[in-house]
């Protein structure tokens, strides 16, 4: 990790160094390459990830859901990443990086 030398930088009125737990709360990324458990299903993904962001046990599931619902992989919840088609797995990133409902989301350039 690399220290700040100097200025400030904001996220969604946080301040990156001080209140780094924050901001990163506000930020989705979205990476270009897929990449993925292999041994977890597409459901065991989004709770991962959405505990990962700082969902409560009494969110995650119903977060998870509105995910699955919102990439249309809800039939899909199951199966296992190697068992998507490219479009799914890019969906998949997809829901991953906006499962906690970030302010900012950033993909990979």
């Amino acid at each position: 990790t690399l220290g700040a030398s100097g200025g400030m930088a904001v996220v969604c009125g946080y301040d990156v160094v001080r209140q780094t737990s924050s901001a990163r709360k506000s930020i989705g990324f979205c990476q270009q390459k897929d990449v993925f458990f292999s041994d977890l299903t597409v459901w065991e993904h989004l709770v991962y990830f959405g505990r990962l962001k700082g969902l409560r046990e009494g969110q995650v599931s119903d977060q998870a859901a509105e995910m699955l619902q919102a990439v249309e992989l809800e039939e899909k919840g199951d199966n296992l990443p190697h068992e998507l088609s490219g479009g799914m797995k890019r969906r998949l990133s997809i829901a991953l990086a906006i499962v906690s409902n970030p302010k900012v989301l950033t993909e990979e350039f």
